[in-house]
């Protein structure tokens, strides 16, 4: 019996400290102008990438959590056909964090496999986030996206996970504010988390 106890307790174990390595892609949107944007997400261990894509223009955010800072850059080129990132203090950036009041945490299922709502009350009105099971630090989470209210109802639900969908309940209607298209598990190269070669540090003066 304890032979067996060990062994599932090691599975367990085993289970939440895998670490989800692989791309997730969402389609966020606006609840106030409905406009839509693309978000892909790189995520390997504590490795973090966000890319927003809108028509042919992107802005890639990667979090340097031991640093505290944004790196920030886009796929644009200046008129010289120069490409730029930035480095950005995180005490630097203006936040508006929002209000978030948790209500209710059930249990789910996110295509087929168990997934968790908490149903949050936020200035814009009532939200369910859906969330699957994985092991990110939400202290750097909810620090480095500070804006996002799927990401701070996962950590008032006292739970690890990333947000898989989001609907904001309105007098009018339901909107789905983030839905997500798809995620797939596969390894990532150490370049995703770094700037391309060809891209120079903004300083300020060019």
């Amino acid at each position: 019996m304890k032979k067996i106890f060990t062994i599932a307790l090691a599975s367990c174990l085993f289970a939440w400290t895998f670490a989800f390595e692989g791309i997730i892609e969402q389609t966020y949107t606006n609840p106030e102008t409905q406009a839509q944007m693309t978000f892909k997400w790189y995520i390997s261990g504590e490795d973090v990438r966000l890319d927003m894509l809108s028509g042919e223009e992107s802005m890639t955010i990667i979090p340097d959590f031991e640093a505290l800072q944004l790196v920030l850059f886009g796929n644009k080129a200046d008129a010289n056909g120069d490409h730029w990132y930035s480095k950005t203090p995180l005490n630097d950036v203006v936040v508006n964090a929002p209000s978030v009041r948790l209500l209710e945490k059930t249990d789910s299922k996110f295509n087929g496999e168990p997934a968790r709502e908490a149903k949050v009350m936020t200035d814009k009105g009532l939200m369910v986030v859906q969330y699957i099971d994985m092991p990110l630090n939400m202290k750097n989470m909810i620090t480095f996206f500070a804006e996002s209210v799927e990401f701070k109802a996962v950590s008032l639900a006292e739970d690890r996970g990333f947000p898989v969908s989001s609907v904001l309940m309105t007098s009018k209607d339901a909107i789905y504010t983030l839905q997500t298209k798809s995620v797939k598990e596969q390894s990532l190269d150490a370049k995703w988390f770094n700037v391309p070669s060809n891209y120079k540090l903004f300083t300020g003066i060019k």
